[in-house]
């Protein structure tokens, strides 16, 4: 893979590729957690009629095409989206939401509409102008990793310089008033980069999929860790991973097969995958680990239901003894035996014989809490909830096993320190583990 960074053909595209979405990772991260994730896919839309009128006067005043025209054109337009956003939604009270789709949807109709005025009497520029849709990431130059390089620096140095006041603003803003930081100030920096990122970005990755690349690195990060310092980096390491493997998997199944694949393209299914490998495998929030996290609980659960019914016959025969017959009249017995197993590996219960358990010290002690803890909530949602003594059992069932000790204590005290439950049952006194330190 080094050649793609030497290769006089494969450089600029590679180290472009992944400069813009270097560039694309930081502002979007900005735009995810404010919620405003539209916003980019709006203003790259917004901008396509500014580039098309800027490169047909090009053509029609020069003859071809200035590097910075473009860019001045997408500005100017996306710019000009920005400002009917906010006359949607300050003057006329149009939901954002709905503002947003409505310039995006307009100025995207305005663009196709010069485009198809533009396919009889500018052909080659119609088709230029339709490779801005999905990007012209695998004709760039060194001039572009140039200006990209510059364009990350701006980026760089404004989320540096405002660092703290961004992230105040962003997830306290109430306090970012007290403290006398100009919400207004740091939203039109976040807006200003938004819109040089994406003006730049179009170049490499197109109208269609420049939000994309605002989007899936800094997502995928943000399911990673809940720290702003580590998304971004998170988001960041992504996006160039994303442009990469883009501008790799262009070019080497191009090679193998009859088709081309667009690198922009690429680069968003790279981006994609990021996000579906980061959706399974990330330890707080990925699937895989809360199937494992749900599924540990439920075992769980089991457990200590079985330890809960292991000292309700123990305290009713008044012995710490009990048989494998006794327990199954009170539990199913589908995994009967690898809980019990569980239990003996906690020092909870010990075997006596064949089918005799006896309930230890420290078991007793957990399945007394249980119980506890299990008729505390009944009482809570008969006196304080309104609920039916013969309706609470499915819910106190769910409770007991999440409840923690400063809830317990909670209870006790807003309760008053009952001694029987709804069902004249009585609940067991709170006591410290003799056997935990």
């Amino acid at each position: 893979m080094i050649h793609y960074f030497t290769d006089p053909v494969l450089a600029a595209p590679t180290i472009g590729s992944m400069l813009m979405c270097l560039i694309a990772a930081f502002v979007g991260t900005f735009s995810v957690l404010r919620k405003q994730s539209l916003v980019g896919e709006t203003l790259s839309h917004a901008s396509y009629p500014g580039i098309i009128i800027s490169l047909l006067l090009a053509k029609i005043l020069v003859g071809g095409e200035l590097l910075l025209l473009p860019l001045v054109g997408a500005s100017v337009s996306a710019l000009l989206g920005v400002w009917c956003i906010n006359l949607l939604t300050k003057k006329y009270g149009v939901h954002s939401d709905s503002a947003l789709c409505v310039v995006l949807s307009s100025f995207f109709g305005v663009a196709l509409v010069l485009l198809s005025c533009l396919q009889s009497s500018f052909p080659t520029l119609y088709r230029e102008l339709q490779s801005y849709l999905f990007g012209q990431a695998a004709t760039q130059t060194n001039v572009h990793i140039l200006l990209y390089s510059v364009l990350l620096v701006v980026v760089l140095g404004a989320i540096l310089c405002y660092y703290r006041s961004i992230k105040t603003v962003i997830f306290d803003p109430e306090f970012a008033k007290t403290i006398g930081i100009n919400s207004k100030v740091v939203t039109a920096l976040l807006l200003s980069v938004t819109v040089l990122a994406v003006v730049v970005g179009i170049r490499s990755l197109g109208v269609v999929l420049m939000s994309s690349m605002l989007i899936f690195p800094a997502v995928s990060g943000r399911l990673w860790t809940s720290r702003l310092e580590y998304v971004l980096l998170l988001a960041a390491l992504f996006g160039m991973v994303a442009g990469f493997f883009g501008v790799y998997f262009s070019h080497e199944l191009s090679i193998r097969q009859d088709t081309s694949f667009p690198t922009g393209p690429m680069i968003v299914v790279s981006a994609a995958s990021i996000f579906l490998v980061s959706s399974f495998l990330s330890p707080e929030k990925g699937l895989a680990f809360r199937y494992m996290r749900r599924k540990q609980f439920r075992r769980l659960c089991r457990q200590e239901n079985l330890l809960k019914v292991l000292w309700k016959v123990c305290s009713k025969k008044n012995s710490s003894l009990v048989s494998q017959d006794e327990i199954m009249e009170h539990i199913q017995a589908v995994s009967l035996k690898r809980d019990l197993t569980a239990l003996r590996k906690k020092g909870w219960v010990k075997a006596c014989g064949s089918d005799m358990y006896e309930l230890t010290p420290e078991g007793a002690h957990w399945g007394k809490k249980i119980v506890r803890l299990h008729r505390l909530w009944e009482v809570y949602l008969v006196e304080y909830c309104g609920v039916g003594s013969d309706r609470v059992h499915p819910s106190a069932e769910e409770m007991e096993h999440i409840i923690t000790p400063e809830i317990e204590l909670e209870l006790e005290k807003l309760l008053d320190h009952p001694r029987q439950d709804p069902h004249m049952q009585p609940i067991p006194a709170r006591e410290v583990n003799p056997l935990l330190p």
